[in-house]
């Protein structure tokens, strides 16, 4: 597939999962239109060629539950919107060109279970409300530019499987319970 993701997508009012991935002559940004499917649970738009920001389309397309858009070319920041995704257990951003500060206390009033970010420009420390994100099992952060200590709250994100941390920027911490 090549070319721009049409606008007139969003028209598609009943449409419930959009993939599209693996597709390295798809340019372009993401339409805004999306915000026009309230029925959307599913975003996939991974491994393309994609540029521009993640447009503000959480107000009306609340459903979503998961979002890939890893491997492209967006940057910016993530919407403090992303808040009002209360169902999303999967943000995958991981291989982009994404900055800012990584929004936990949005992020914890979701249900996400799988957070991937690594690989992008995030900067800033971990907050202490890291522990707002009491649902996390995967989350991954390493490839960034983040710094300062890992936050002591960290400790009680008991569903926390796997975790991959920069510290100091030139090493990374690879968390896995119960291996040795």
């Amino acid at each position: 597939m090549s070319g721009t993701i049409p606008i007139e997508i969003g028209h598609l009012v009943s449409l419930q999962s959009l993939i599209l991935k693996n597709n390295p002559g798809l340019f372009g940004w993401i339409p805004t239109s999306l915000g026009h499917i309230h029925t959307l649970s599913q975003l996939g738009l991974y491994q393309n060629a994609l540029s521009g920001t993640i447009p503000d389309i959480f107000e009306h397309a609340n459903q979503i539950r998961y979002i890939n858009l890893e491997n492209n070319n967006l940057y910016g920041s993530i919407p403090m919107n992303i808040q009002k995704l209360s169902k999303l257990d999967t943000l995958a951003l991981a291989n982009n060109k994404f900055d800012g500060i990584v929004p936990v206390a949005q992020l914890g009033k979701t249900t996400l279970k799988y957070l991937s970010l690594s690989g992008n420009g995030f900067s800033g420390m971990l907050e202490h409300s890291i522990i707002l994100m009491r649902t996390i099992e995967h989350m991954y952060l390493d490839g960034n530019k983040l710094k300062g200590p890992i936050p002591t709250e960290i400790g009680a994100l008991t569903n926390l499987s796997k975790c991959g941390i920069p510290i100091k920027s030139s090493s990374v911490i690879i968390i896995h319970p119960g291996r040795n």
